[in-house]
């Protein structure tokens, strides 16, 4: 397998056929939703491990965070809770209308990610196999027929997710809850996290490359949600070793652009930083002028990088995809 040809060519795509770009930032949306790193929390939810305090201490501490506060904090969350329950039960209607605004909102953004997702995929075979390229309109028209499918297929797999994680949570908490919360039960509970954690992680990542493969198998196979899921698990069971390289191409690259952008960005705030200084001094409204049109600029660069690095990481998967299944075919003749 040619992994550099495969990279040379999703950057060859991706730089002639604009229109990707485009598709790439509606995208973005479903191609975020099968990453890696969504099964797994932000390093901003995790707590960091605190050395062991002596009851006494945490007790005096405690007693003293009304006094600094001005209040108990368990007294302002359950005013915070009662006032919240209270305006709910008062405006239900209100409440139930923004729930399903927000239902439905969900549901069309993700109906126009996947239509764009599907859009990218069906371009690039496109384009690799007729060498005919489409438009914009062209390409999300026809990926509105696999919108819904690639949309059960992500909740199909995040309700196996959901499985997976209820079940090591059982394995982890039975050994507590057998032995009374015993210093023995707490020990094999750390040892089985310890394991749970890893299954989790094997879980995902084989989810994740599974996934990548199997929403290809769907739109340019035109296969349901579980035919393609098959599909995808066939494929990575095949050439486990090829998909892991590609997997670690891509990490590798994404770690490349990630570098390049932080540079550029400290370079470009340097600047940018020193022309708003200059502004000071002379006008305050041409400052403010200044920097609401730098603001606006650097958005919609980075939604237009955004919707490039989308479409290229998508046309690498797609290139890949074909490549491996073309692999599985040439063996059965």
């Amino acid at each position: 397998m040619d992994y550099g040809q495969i990279l040379k060519r999703s950057w060859e795509i991706t730089k002639k056929y604009r229109y990707l770009w485009l598709l790439g930032i509606l995208a973005a949306w479903a191609e975020q939703g099968s990453s890696f790193s969504s099964y797994f929390p932000s390093s901003s939810s995790t707590t960091p491990s605190t050395p062991s305090t002596d009851t006494s201490t945490v007790s005096e501490i405690t007693s003293h965070l009304p006094k600094v506060l001005g209040t108990s904090t368990s007294d302002n969350g359950m005013a915070a809770f009662n006032s919240f329950s209270n305006w709910v039960s008062s405006h239900a209607g209100l409440f139930a209308i923004l729930i399903l605004l927000g239902i439905g909102l969900y549901i069309l953004i993700m109906w126009v990610a996947n239509s764009a997702k599907a859009g990218i995929v069906l371009s690039v075979r496109d384009i690799e196999v007729s060498k005919k390229s489409s438009t914009f309109g062209q390409s999300f028209k026809a990926g509105r027929k696999f919108a819904w499918r690639l949309f059960g297929q992500a909740w199909l797999v995040a309700l196996i997710m959901i499985a997976v994680l209820i079940g090591l949570a059982i394995l982890v908490i039975l050994p507590i809850a057998l032995t009374s919360s015993s210093a023995g039960g707490i020990v094999i509970a750390v040892i089985l996290g310890l394991f749970a954690l890893l299954i989790f992680v094997a879980c995902a990542f084989t989810i994740y490359l599974i996934l990548r493969l199997a929403s290809r198998a769907l739109i340019i196979k035109d296969l349901g949600i579980t035919a393609s899921l098959a599909e995808g698990w066939k494929i990575l069971r095949h050439h486990l070793g090829n998909s892991l390289i590609l997997w670690v191409i891509e990490i590798g690259v994404s770690m490349g652009i990630t570098l390049a952008m932080l540079f550029g960005m400290v370079g470009l705030f340097i600047i940018l930083g020193g022309i708003g200084f200059g502004l000071y001094f002379i006008s305050k409204l041409l400052l403010g002028f200044y920097v609401v049109i730098v603001l606006f600029a650097l958005v919609c660069c980075l939604l237009v990088l955004s919707g490039a690095l989308t479409a290229y990481f998508s046309t690498y998967w797609t290139i890949a995809y074909r490549a491996l299944d073309h692999m599985i075919e040439n063996k059965k003749k």
